[in-house]
């Protein structure tokens, strides 16, 4: 009996999807993904949970002090 949690979709499709749109992702640096996608203005965050340290991680595509460092 399925009470409405887990995934919607299948993980093993998304997969496949991901990887026919973006045959080479894994070549591409997260800052060179918005001009790969074709808009350069395009910010990107991607939010993980680091398990070892119990919490939330964020990944940028940009700086947001403009040094460099993400």
């Amino acid at each position: 009996m399925n009470a409405g949690f887990g995934p919607k979709y299948s993980a093993t499709k998304k997969k496949e999807a991901f990887e026919n749109l973006f045959s080479e992702i894994d070549k591409v640096q997260m800052n060179e993904l918005p001009k790969l996608i074709g808009k350069e203005s395009l910010k990107i965050v991607v939010c993980t949970y680091d398990a070892l340290n119990n919490r939330a991680k964020f990944v940028k595509s940009y700086s947001a002090s403009g040094n460099g460092y993400y």
